[in-house]
């Protein structure tokens, strides 16, 4: 037998015990929640319904032979509990009796699972809700602070970073240590000649100058190090082999971090990294401009209202006040709200990922703040137990054949089917480059700095006040060893 959405049921029917004659009609409750539910008003006040649940409703009610009439529901939402107790939405209407069967897909949650039962032999589909936010980036110029500056070391972590400077000191160290106990190595240089006759003098005489490996300290040593891991050269070779083999180890450790350093500060220019404009509930509530998206009566509401989290209540209170909260209802091109700067979604991406289309490749969530992905399920009302035994036995024989995967696909995509990662480069802008070109005006103003403090420093020195300083410094000196020269001789005595 042909049945709604093109399904055809194949093999020996199969045996439910379930009388649907004896069945009073079942009244149907649902929304519009594409891709789930969709539905259409007609001029003439009449309804049109499809969509991934009302399809599977359909081949159910085929089964079992079922007489039911749908009642959508307008406002309301899935349902949650007001500050009175009392359920609102979809929740509200198998509660009160108002209906026998949920056509949705919502969770199964023990504060709902009080009022009503669940068609829980199988999940017709899982959700994966969170925070959602369209990616973008400020592509002014940052403002010059000491994270900019911070973002220099940013190819490497901090741990790497200390670990080379620890291996600098302990390798200008090593340095000075196998300089000092190599009595027989000498540092080789030439001496600098102003005139280049005499260069060439020197040069042709064969004149160079020696001096003993322990004129070379602890500082020239760090230096040294220091230069060869940026990849400068030496002004002094020594020639004994254990200081060459400190220099070769240098260099070794220059090669491995700047090609690494390099490598992850070209994978900035290649890859394309996602920037958020917030990245925390804080932020959202910090930040003016910013608005709440979220669909009517949705479970996590009970969650804020009760959170110990201010920005978690903040939540909700936006939800209660509709200050600056907008209300998902999938309806026109209100939908396209969700990808507009300052708005904040919680939502089930798969819904999204239907209503949108290639728009919702704008989206992406707030990291850590990802919920738990949760199965959902249809509901029914705590006063029909048979007809939930009937279904609960048709969803498991659907699930067993294929059908409802089957099913499923022809109406819920994932983000990865309709977004392609691009693959060209990606252009760095000026707020990329500001950091590395500002190093220069700053360098600039340093050297300035330093000038004239040592341009201050040698004026006071050749001032009489300075010679006066110095002297009553020595006099100072003097006093007190010839003092403690006294006080020797007397304990001498």
């Amino acid at each position: 037998m042909e049945l709604p959405a093109g399904l055809q049921f194949v093999g020996q029917p199969w045996t439910v015990s379930f009388n649907a004659s004896l069945e009073p009609d079942v009244v149907v409750t649902t929304m519009h929640n594409p891709p789930f539910v969709l539905i259409q008003r007609l001029a003439n006040g009449t309804f049109l319904y499809d969509g991934y649940l009302v399809q599977l409703w359909e081949l159910i009610a085929a089964e079992l032979g079922l007489r039911y009439r749908i009642e959508p529901l307008l406002s309301g939402g899935f349902g949650s509990v007001g500050e009175n107790g009392t359920w609102s939405g979809m929740v509200g209407e198998l509660a009160y009796g108002r209906a026998d069967v949920a056509v949705t897909a919502i969770y199964l949650r023990q504060d709902r699972a009080s009022v009503i039962d669940y068609l829980d032999s199988v999940a017709v589909a899982r959700s994966y809700s969170t925070f959602y936010v369209r990616a973008g980036k400020d592509e002014g110029l940052p403002p010059v602070t000491a994270e900019l500056f911070g973002s220099l070391l940013q190819p490497l972590h901090g741990s790497v970073w200390w670990a080379v400077l620890v291996s600098l000191l302990v390798l200008a160290l090593v340095l000075r240590i196998a300089l000092f106990f190599g009595l027989s190595d000498r540092v080789q240089r030439t001496t600098n000649i102003s005139s280049r006759s005499a260069g060439r003098k020197r040069e042709s005489s064969g004149e160079l100058t020696q001096g003993p490996v322990v004129d070379m300290g602890l500082g020239s040593c760090l230096l040294f190090s220091f230069t060869s891991f940026v990849g400068q050269g030496w002004p002094d070779l020594p020639l004994g082999t254990p200081a060459r083999l400190v220099a070769a180890s240098c260099w070794a450790l220059r090669t491995i971090i700047y090609t690494s350093y390099t490598a992850n500060l070209i994978s900035h220019m290649v890859v394309h990294s996602v920037a958020l404009p917030i990245r925390s509930l804080k932020e959202f509530a910090e930040q003016p401009g910013w608005r709440l998206a979220i669909q009517p009566g949705h479970a996590i509401l009970n969650d804020w209202r009760r959170s110990r989290d201010p920005y978690g209540r903040e939540l909700y209170r936006r939800s209660v006040t509709r200050q600056g909260f907008i209300e998902i209802n999938f309806k026109g091109d209100s939908v396209f709200e969700l990808v507009q700067p300052k708005v904040m979604t919680f939502v089930n991406f798969d819904k999204v990922v239907f209503a949108l289309g290639p728009e919702v490749c704008h989206l992406v969530p707030i990291p850590g703040l990802t919920v738990k992905s949760k199965d959902l399920f249809m509901g029914i009302s705590k006063r029909r137990p048979a007809l939930r035994r009937a279904i609960n036995d048709i969803l498991l024989k659907m699930k067993e054949t294929g059908m409802l995967a089957e099913l499923k696909a022809r109406w819920i995509k994932s983000k990865d089917e309709m977004c392609v990662m691009k693959s060209e480069y990606q252009q760095m802008s000026l707020g990329d480059m500001f950091v590395v070109l500002i190093i220069l005006p700053v360098a600039m103003v340093a050297c300035a700095g330093i000038c004239l403090i040592e341009w201050g420093w040698f004026r006071f020195s050749q001032s009489g006040m300075y010679s006066k300083i110095i002297g009553k410094m020595s006099d100072s000196l003097l006093a007190v060893a010839f003092l403690k020269s006294r006080r020797t001789e007397i304990r001498g005595k």
